[in-house]
């Protein structure tokens, strides 16, 4: 066949071009495994290596200051994750809490002071974190948590380093879902 090749397209195809059309439908096919891999991570469903989570991180000097949430919350000199969740879901984040590593391994390399944000503060024995209120969502925009278009409360989280610099704050209607990846951006921050 002379280096010929019978094709669908032509009657006859040369070898180098038939093996050049491959290479080109092997890079397309490859680019488009790489556009649904970087897709699929930017929904939330994989976790961000160390180095991405480093790259998620707002730089210092560029960082707004954290609002102060009670008392002494956030503290300086602490790490802390303030979570903004609907009223109504606080048992459940309760639950959920229970046996999260920077909460339950006291030898977590970076642990983390917690903070419940809802828009009417719970109440009762079952309260274990530090809780406020923001019923206007007043405190979440503060902290670059908007709040779903349609309405209703902002639900997130932002973590605050121990400088007190808000370094990454995000909107996330499923963070009961979410807190290995809570803790992978918290596990990059300094």
């Amino acid at each position: 066949m002379d280096g010929q090749l019978t094709s669908r397209l032509g009657p006859r195809v040369s070898r180098s071009r038939a093996l050049l059309t491959l290479a080109v439908a092997g890079l397309i096919v490859a680019g488009s495994t790489i556009a649904i891999t970087a897709t699929h991570r930017a929904g939330g469903d994989a976790l961000p290596t160390p180095s991405e989570a480093r790259r998620m991180l707002v730089q210092p000097a560029a960082a707004p200051r954290a609002v102060q949430v009670g008392d002494d919350t956030p503290a300086r000199g602490f790490r802390t994750v303030v979570f903004f969740l609907a009223d109504g879901d606080y048992p459940a984040f309760v639950d959920t809490l229970r046996g999260w590593g920077p909460l339950a391994d006291s030898r977590a390399v970076h642990p983390a002071d917690i903070v419940a944000i809802l828009p009417h503060e719970p109440h009762g024995s079952s309260v274990i974190t530090p809780v406020g209120s923001d019923p206007s969502g007043t405190l979440a925009r503060a902290y670059g948590i908007a709040g779903p278009p349609d309405g209703g409360p902002p639900v997130g989280y932002a973590i605050v380093d121990h400088h007190l610099r808000v370094r990454y704050a995000t909107e996330d209607p499923d963070i009961l879902d979410h807190l290995d990846e809570v803790a992978a951006i918290l596990e990059a921050l300094p």
